[in-house]
């Protein structure tokens, strides 16, 4: 088993979402496990619009109502699927939100 994790190419979003901060100067000390680089085998960086994308794909295709972290951990595993060495294989991602608070947000806004 590989824990994969995901990362945004684009970090600008954290400054649109609420309740969302950059970790800068943040003491390593003071950070959980799963932020620490070491914590997963490799990290898939994904663009906040890609993340947009799968979410807006999903709720139309599959009536699921992703957040931007479900999305772009959404996106990372299908990624990691069409990899040759995956054929086969059962990939498990965690969906850590869902679209509620992102209503007002430019995740939604445009596909009312």
């Amino acid at each position: 088993m590989k824990i994969l994790s995901f990362g945004s190419l684009n970090y600008d979003y954290a400054q649109i979402i609420d309740g969302v901060l950059p970790a800068y100067d943040v003491p390593e000390s003071a950070l959980s496990d799963y932020l620490r680089p070491d914590w997963s085998d490799a990290c898939i960086n994904v663009r906040t619009e890609e993340a947009y994308e799968t979410a807006h794909e999903v709720l139309r295709a599959e009536g699921l109502f992703l957040g931007t972290s479900a999305a772009a951990a959404l996106h990372a595993a299908v990624q990691v699927g069409r990899r040759p060495e995956n054929q086969g294989k059962n990939i498990v991602v965690i969906v850590p939100d869902n679209g509620m608070k992102y209503l007002s947000t430019p995740m939604y806004r445009q596909k009312r």
